[in-house]
C-alpha cells in the first residue's frame, strides 16, 4: 500500500474515451504545475484518506499494539514523525501492559 500510495503517476490515467482523456490531459498540461502538480495533490489525499482509516481502525482495536505499530510507522513514513512517534508510544504502553 505504501508504495501505491508513493508513486501515484496521472499521466498513466484512463478514461472511458480518448477524446475525454485527451480532454482532461490538455487541461492538466495547461495548469499550474501540470501532472507533478496533480500527481502531488492526489498523493496527498489519499495518503490522508489512508491515515484517517487507519487511525479509525486503531480506536476500534486500541489494544492491537500491531495495528498501532503499523500504524505508527505509515504515518512517519509519508513524513509526520511526530505523530508516528505517538503511535510507537501507544504500542509501547499496550506491550508493556500484556
Amino acid at each position: 500500500m505504501i508504495q501505491a500510495l508513493s508513486h501515484i503517476q496521472a499521466e498513466k490515467a484512463e478514461a472511458k474515451t480518448l477524446s475525454d482523456r485527451n480532454m482532461i490531459f490538455e487541461v492538466i498540461r495547461n495548469s499550474d504545475g501540470g501532472f507533478l502538480d496533480v500527481n502531488k495533490r492526489v498523493k496527498n489525499e489519499l495518503r490522508s484518506w489512508y491515515v484517517t482509516q487507519l487511525k479509525t481502525l486503531t480506536d476500534l482495536e486500541p489494544e492491537n499494539h500491531q495495528l498501532l505499530g503499523k500504524t505508527g510507522a505509515i504515518i512517519e513514513h509519508f513524513g509526520d514523525l511526530d505523530e508516528g512517534l505517538l503511535y510507537f508510544k501507544k504500542t509501547l504502553d499496550v506491550q508493556l501492559k500484556v
